[in-house]
């Protein structure tokens, strides 16, 4: 995982951790084991009266910009998003993703070409050409989807005039 990816994480740990918890982490490699075990539950236990008293706590006050770092994220894209989520993925979880990815720019580069073809189409002959009518477009299109990426986008809704 690259730092990037891991500051996301360490951006949401600090919010319920302070530097007492993370010199126990740094501690428990050098326990026996038993006591690793009763140490980790202390470390997850105190993390969580800390998410607790976070919650209890008056935002307008003390905690206004705790969460600056993820509202910034919230603004993201569903790209950038799906991209975080696929790095804590299985490889066949990181797969779907990734097709599901490249389903959702097909639909965008589909969503732009129909766009340019509404403001050429007073240009463009209305006599049922093969490729110049509504009809053979849209077909022209699809057929540049793979199987999986036309069964996803016809379980999505189709194409945006009812077909």
């Amino acid at each position: 995982m690259d730092a990037a990816k891991q500051s996301v994480i360490d951006e949401f740990d600090k919010r319920f951790t302070n530097n007492r918890i993370q010199m126990l982490k740094v501690l428990s490699p050098y326990l026996d084991i038993p006591m690793q075990k009763y140490l980790s539950v202390y470390i997850k236990f105190t993390e969580f009266q800390n998410a607790l008293k976070l919650l209890n706590t008056n935002t307008s006050t003390n905690t206004a910009g705790c969460f600056d770092y993820f509202q910034k994220k919230k603004n993201g894209s569903f790209k950038e998003m799906f991209e975080e989520l696929a790095c804590f993925s299985s490889k066949e979880e990181a797969q779907k993703i990734h097709n599901l990815l490249s389903v959702i720019e097909n639909i965008e580069k589909y969503k732009e070409i129909m766009q340019t073809m509404e403001l050429f189409s007073d240009f463009m002959p209305q006599d049922g050409g093969n490729a110049t009518n509504e009809g053979g477009m849209n077909d022209i299109l699809l057929n540049m989807l793979s199987p999986e990426q036309k069964d996803l986008f016809e379980m999505l809704g189709g194409l945006t005039n009812g077909d």
